[in-house]
């Protein structure tokens, strides 16, 4: 059972520490181009003061943290949001939990932001991730080139849409 909880300033240690020995290219997987690296404190307490964007972590049921997950650009007239920054803890990975996180992030902005429309952004090469997506009900709309000078490198990005 995977359940969120609101992402505080006690939980940044443990993303951090999932992030030690990747590198900028990894960072621009997790996060786009909104954080510079290396990802430290200061760039995720911004994150936790900023009122546009509500980050979680997802919880098992003894209570660890094992995924972090975030929503931006919630539109309450348009009723929609953008799931974004999700990551799974690297030594849970392949158990089922970002499909559940998502999934429990999915009902929260349904519940609780009644969002009817979620869009998310997911590399093409990020297949693990794209099939969670797709078996969640998200649709492919979009898929761009797109050129990240941080790391001089052109990925193709696929936008994704979940209708409620």
């Amino acid at each position: 059972m995977v359940s969120l909880q609101r992402f505080n300033q006690d939980d940044i240690p443990t993303l951090l520490s999932w992030l030690q020995g990747t590198d900028e290219e990894f960072l621009v997987q997790f996060a786009g181009t909104n954080y510079h690296f290396p990802l430290d404190e200061e760039q995720l307490r911004q994150t936790l003061e900023d009122p546009d964007t509500l980050a979680f972590k997802a919880v098992d049921s003894e209570g660890s943290m094992i995924g972090h997950c975030q929503l931006l650009r919630i539109d309450p007239i348009l009723h929609c949001a953008t799931i974004a920054r999700v990551m799974v803890d690297p030594g849970q990975r392949n158990l089922g939990h970002g499909e559940a996180m998502v999934k429990a992030l999915i009902g929260y902005a349904s519940r609780e932001l009644n969002a009817r429309r979620l869009i998310l952004r997911v590399f093409d090469f990020n297949q693990p991730a794209f099939r969670c997506y797709r078996n969640l009900g998200f649709v492919q709309v979009n898929r761009e080139a797109v050129y990240y000078p941080i790391i001089h490198k052109t990925w193709y990005r696929i936008t994704m849409e979940w209708i409620g």
